[in-house]
């Protein structure tokens, strides 16, 4: 292996790095699922479902929220495939 004057390996290899950066659908799919959280965390639906949840029941804001994203899935789907 290639190293430098101070003795360390020319090239350190982060298995992330290496993964997020190669081409296909496993780095593909990480890298949609990361942006996905880290811009939706803040949303405010979040904390409407948050609220809800201290005034009704745990269970029907849950299948509330699960409900009204399945729909939009496949509304946006839908509206990707017509355009």
């Amino acid at each position: 292996a290639a190293t430098v004057a101070a003795g360390y390996p020319a090239e350190v290899h982060d298995p992330v790095e290496s993964l997020l950066e190669s081409e296909g659908f496993v780095p593909a799919f990480f890298n949609s699922l990361l942006m996905i959280i880290v811009t939706e965390l803040g949303d405010k639906t979040f904390f409407i479902a948050a609220v809800l949840a201290m005034r009704h029941s745990r269970q029907a804001v849950w299948l509330g929220a699960v409900g009204a994203l399945a729909l939009m899935t496949v509304l946006s789907a839908a509206m990707g495939f017509a355009l």
